[in-house]
């Protein structure tokens, strides 16, 4: 086996696969249930693999994923915002005369 040399915290592959899963999750309309429980086991097994293979402590994989979902929340909420955005300025220009 081949150990990481590498930065410990935050681990950059359990932040890619938080962030994927809960971006594949926004996505889906149908079978939200089914694909969280998929997530979630696919979140642990990255997180746990980190921790088997000695490349990062529980700490860090933990962050990670508190990170993941940190940066998950901020991209929602500002695609929330310019979806409010960009619908109230074509709303107006279309009802407002011209």
């Amino acid at each position: 086996m081949i150990f990481d040399t590498g930065f410990s915290f935050p681990s950059i592959h359990t932040i890619s696969a938080v962030t994927v899963v809960l971006i594949i999750i926004s996505l889906v309309k149908h079978h939200k249930k089914s694909v969280w429980i998929v997530g979630l086991i696919w979140i642990a097994i990255v997180a746990l693999s980190r921790i088997y293979l000695k490349n990062h402590f529980p700490t860090d994989t933990l962050g990670a994923i508190f990170l993941g979902f940190t940066i998950w929340s901020f991209m929602s909420y500002f695609h929330q915002m310019m979806i409010k955005k960009n619908f109230s300025k074509t709303f107006l220009n279309n009802i407002l005369p011209k």
